[in-house]
């Protein structure tokens, strides 16, 4: 609240005293605006990013870029230092993953830092589990979204979350698969041309997600 000011007197010496008193309301008044700007500031950076991974469709991904077995480890840190843009996580990052892959995958990703959820990608069911945890993402503590897929059925619920005022980064690859066709939709690669949503390609990290032979045979 503001200073109360005293009565204006009629002598010059009462008149210079409200003068006074006014320039150290709208100071006090100039100060209690600039600390509410830095603390928006300071909460908007102790934001983080929330990471979702569509499990079946970056494998097939990661086959069609040439990469037989991926280092989750580096995945993590390209995710981490490369692609988020609030320079930390509010979570381990999500990602889904078919029961049958679980005994060979699961310790894995759990060492790298990833949190795993089971489910059947049949009808459907892997997507619909992540879409209902982004809906559950909360502006109070996160202020970007990572979404790696190339599966335009998550363009809603990402669109809603933008429209709430997130950012949403995805991570994507528009290397064909083996057999020629298209991982990404052209729907969906016209949002990124129009520049809808912020994406990183997948690909320039190749060399880095890559893990040797011998490292492989180590982590199984």
């Amino acid at each position: 609240s503001f200073v109360p000011i005293a009565p204006l007197r009629a002598k010059k010496s009462g008149c210079r005293l409200v003068e006074e008193q006014v320039c150290y309301e709208v100071k006090f008044f100039e100060i209690k605006q600039a600390v509410g700007v830095l603390m928006e500031q300071v909460a908007l950076t102790e934001k983080g990013s929330a990471v979702f991974v569509d499990g079946v469709n970056f494998n097939h991904v990661k086959r069609a870029i040439g990469i037989d077995h991926l280092d989750w480890n580096a995945f993590y840190r390209i995710l981490l230092e490369k692609v988020c843009t609030t320079g930390r996580f509010v979570c381990e990052p999500v990602i889904t993953i078919n029961a049958e892959y679980m005994c060979s995958l699961g310790k894995s990703l759990k060492g790298a830092g990833f949190s795993t959820i089971v489910a059947n990608s049949n009808g459907g069911q892997d997507d619909h589990t992540l879409i209902s945890r982004i809906r559950q993402v909360q502006f109070a503590n996160t202020a970007e979204i990572i979404m790696v897929s190339c599966d335009r059925d998550f363009v809603p619920v990402l669109r809603l979350k933008a429209q709430q005022g997130f950012k949403v980064h995805w991570v994507v690859s528009r290397t064909p698969s083996r057999s020629g066709r298209p991982h990404i939709s052209a729907d969906l690669d016209k949002l990124f041309s129009a520049g809808e949503f912020k994406f990183t390609l997948v690909e320039r990290f190749r060399s880095s997600l890559t893990l040797p032979d011998n490292a492989h045979k180590q982590h199984r």
